[in-house]
């Protein structure tokens, strides 16, 4: 396992971190035993970085790491999330302690290594058509009472070393103005081979949703980069049934699919899988801490740190694959 700076901060992550979240069940559904050994052989394999929050599986993630690092004795660097409604915006900072103080007690933590802010942000405050607040604004977190000042302030409490902002969702322009003032240590962000806007300018041709570049104007502000997303939910796994579901890559999983199928050249000519190709994309990219991938069963742990293990993709599959942007991964001329 290869570890990485996290921006500016003294801690190293491993390259790939282990993911709580719903997508991959085994923190939400799994049995005791099971989560157990899966986060066992993950700190076997060199996994130290493991990513939850209080809104995974309705609070059960966090409450079933909790109980396997106790299960363990084992204490890697873990983060969790606040997210915010529109009740909250009254009082953000009594729900920041409050939030955080009920991650600890499910995690048998005093304090986490990264809190993130798990928020859509806008220029503005934006409520959509049911009443609810959809993006909070640059105000919210900026601004007196907000949430950089609560965040700081469980900082200075102990409760967390180091403090993060998720992308999902953010206007473009509001995000850089929360980030050019220097005062959050990384950035998670979705990036993939699909949709590799997060980390670049888009491509000539590029018909996907546009996410603006954060991962390179973060980094040069000296954040660390988390990225989610590699598989583009499923879309690159070579694991999905036929269903049809949104992908959080900007277009639909259907079309994900007939995507990942003009990709298929990598696997004859470069790896051993799609799914190896779409990780190995995202640690090309020198930028990037680590990636957090959801893991729905133990045996594919050592799988993933495999292909981590072989290194960045080479240049000329790079080259092949920016040709694919030009006419939408060739589903059209």
């Amino acid at each position: 396992m290869e570890y990485r700076p996290l921006g500016e901060t003294d801690i190293y992550l491993s390259e790939v971190g282990f993911g709580c979240g719903d997508n991959a069940s085994l923190m939400i559904s799994g049995t005791r035993k099971e989560r157990s050994s899966a986060i066992a052989r993950a700190l076997e394999l060199g996994i130290n970085y493991f990513d939850t929050a209080a809104h995974y599986g309705n609070t059960l993630s966090e409450t079933n790491l909790g109980q396997a690092f106790k299960d363990l004795k084992a204490r890697p660097i873990v983060a969790t999330k606040v997210q915010l409604v529109e009740s909250d915006l009254s009082d953000i900072q009594s729900t920041v302690i409050r939030s955080l103080e009920g991650s600890l007690s499910r995690l048998q933590l005093d304090r986490v290594d990264i809190l993130y802010l798990h928020n859509r942000i806008g220029l503005e405050r934006l409520v959509g058509d049911s009443g609810r607040v959809t993006r909070i604004s640059v105000d919210d977190v900026m601004g007196p009472g907000g949430v950089l000042e609560a965040f700081q302030g469980v900082k200075e409490h102990g409760k967390a070393e180091f403090l993060g902002i998720c992308s999902s969702g953010c206007d473009s322009k509001a995000l850089r103005q929360v980030l050019t003032h220097r005062r959050f240590d990384c950035l998670q962000a979705q990036y993939n081979i699909l949709n590799p806007t997060e980390a670049r300018t888009a491509p000539r041709g590029f018909v996907g949703t546009d996410h603006g570049n954060s991962i390179e104007y973060a980094a040069s502000l000296g954040m660390g980069i988390l990225t989610y997303g590699t598989l583009a939910a499923g879309a690159l796994s070579g694991r999905v049934s036929g269903r049809v579901s949104p992908s959080r890559t900007g277009n639909t999983w259907a079309d994900n699919l007939k995507r990942a199928k003009a990709l298929n050249f990598l696997v004859e000519d470069y790896v051993d899988s799609l799914a190896e190709a779409a990780l190995r994309f995202v640690l090309t990219k020198e930028e990037v801490t680590s990636a957090i991938m959801g893991f729905s069963k133990p045996a594919y742990l050592r799988q993933t740190v495999g292909w981590a293990s072989k290194g960045p993709l080479p240049d000329e599959a790079i080259e092949r694959v920016e040709a694919l942007y030009i006419t939408d991964f060739a589903t059209r001329s």
